[in-house]
């Protein structure tokens, strides 16, 4: 008996010692609270927090979490993590007046009290120098972040993995160089030289395993738009899509990046365009596509666009105008409702004012209804800007929970949105006043064919 109970109790400390090692992730917010969504990101799963009275959360991970990067998410804020099996680590959230700083304790904490370092994140290169010293920018930051990496005396392993994502998060940055640049020096015909797309296919390459690494993703993301946008200013969304799509098939061998590519571009266009100007684009996807939940999920935003398209009844509003009257969309029956969403702060929107107020007066006395919907929070700021921008015809303030661009899912502005004189969308995305093909569209408009 006496050595059944001892090989028992030997089993027993064998099957201790094979466990794997559980990891403890705690939560802390100190200042400033705010009801907000907590989530912790791993590299393979994501698991939702509840903060107590205390305004704390523990989680204890199963012990098949895969580690590596992740993220602690309280609402809109993103705290990066490194998880690691068997090595808690406490995250208390201090609020500091508008900011919020995250300290570390436990076992864990020294590596993710390195990735939070301030000058690692938030580095963002000057875009107005030339290309050759915004290379050069590039670089040195590189080995500044590299030279610091090694100080930290960090496991082989880790700073092999570090190091590459550094790289990327870096160089991340590099395709957004032509359109950045020509933004902040205005400079329209600012062309990239041949071998800054040459440094942008060898800065950006295929590396299965960092696939999950959201700066890597970032990358890829910049690689195939600047790609993608080479010598081919000003064309079609619809054009520059197919074009996305194209250059996907011809540059990336791996499935899962390309998969990864494929999505976020025909989910993008989706969301903000619709599935206007793409022929068969859900079919399209399901050929690219392979994931389940990605197809469920993107079948089900083509369901939503689905209520938008030509023909379908358009969603009601009903705005208070410059004097407080409500004014509905139903008080336009009768007439062609030209839509422009927009905000007095956004600088894509005031671009397109001189346009629109053209167009208003072009079309003056017509059966066409040009109709502004604002969307600023300041109030004060939308009536000053009518007035100094002198905007003709119907101009309206959404309310902050607005039904109306709900529907429309309106994510960027501006958005311009054309109706029929029955009430049905002719366009839900209709092109931008500066156009060409918004004259020619207005101009064909049943009864108005004898303009000038």
């Amino acid at each position: 008996m006496r050595k059944i109970g001892f090989w028992l109790v030997f089993l027993l400390l064998c099957g201790g010692c094979n466990k794997a090692p559980r990891t403890v992730v705690s939560f802390h917010v100190d200042g400033a609270w705010r009801e907000a969504k907590v989530t912790l990101t791993s590299p393979d799963s994501v698991y939702c927090l509840t903060l107590d009275s205390t305004r704390s959360a523990m989680l204890v991970l199963p012990s098949e979490v895969k580690g590596g990067y992740g993220s602690l998410n309280y609402g809109r804020l993103c705290v990066p993590v490194y998880i690691e099996a068997g090595k808690d680590f406490d995250l208390a959230l201090q609020f500091e007046g508008r900011y919020a700083v995250p300290y570390f304790t436990g076992e864990g904490a020294r590596k993710n009290e390195y990735l939070n370092q301030d000058w690692v994140r938030k580095f963002k290169p000057d875009f107005r120098v030339d290309e050759a010293s915004f290379l050069q920018i590039l670089q040195e930051q590189e080995q500044r972040q590299s030279r610091f990496l090694d100080s930290m005396l960090f496991e082989e392993s880790f700073r092999t993995l570090e190091s590459r994502r550094l790289h990327y998060a870096v160089y991340a940055f590099l395709p957004l160089y032509p359109s950045y640049h020509t933004y902040y020096v205005q400079d329209n015909g600012y062309k990239p030289s041949s071998a800054f797309y040459e440094k942008v296919k060898t800065e950006i390459r295929e590396e299965s395993e960092l696939m999950s690494l959201p700066e890597y993703q970032a990358a890829w993301i910049g690689k195939i738009t600047a790609l993608a946008g080479q010598d081919k200013p000003g064309y079609e969304v619809g054009q520059c899509l197919e074009t996305q799509l194209k250059c996907i098939e011809e540059t990336v061998t791996e499935p899962l990046l390309k998969e990864f590519l494929t999505d976020h571009f025909m989910t993008g266009y989706v969301k903000n365009y619709g599935m206007a100007g793409f022929k068969d684009i859900e079919t399209v996807y399901r050929n690219k596509v392979n994931h389940p939940e990605k197809r469920k999920a993107f079948s089900e935003l083509c369901g939503e666009w689905s209520k938008l398209e030509t023909g379908c009844i358009s969603p009601e509003f009903r705005y208070a105008d410059l004097n407080g009257k409500m004014v509905a969309l139903s008080d336009f029956a009768g007439k062609y409702v030209f839509i422009q969403i927009w905000a007095s702060w956004c600088e894509p929107c005031r671009e397109e004012l001189p346009h629109w107020k053209e167009l208003a007066w072009q079309f003056e006395g017509t059966d066409i209804c040009f109709v502004s919907i604002s969307c600023d929070w300041d109030k004060a700021a939308w009536r000053r800007t009518v007035k100094e921008e002198q905007l003709p015809g119907i101009q309206l303030y959404a309310d902050r929970d607005s039904g109306f661009l709900k529907a429309y899912m309106v994510r960027n502005i501006p958005r311009f949105i054309l109706i029929d004189r029955e009430g049905r969308i002719i366009d839900s995305g209709m092109s931008r006043p500066s156009a060409s093909r918004t004259l020619k569209i207005l101009y064909t408009l049943a009864g108005i064919e004898d303009l000038p």
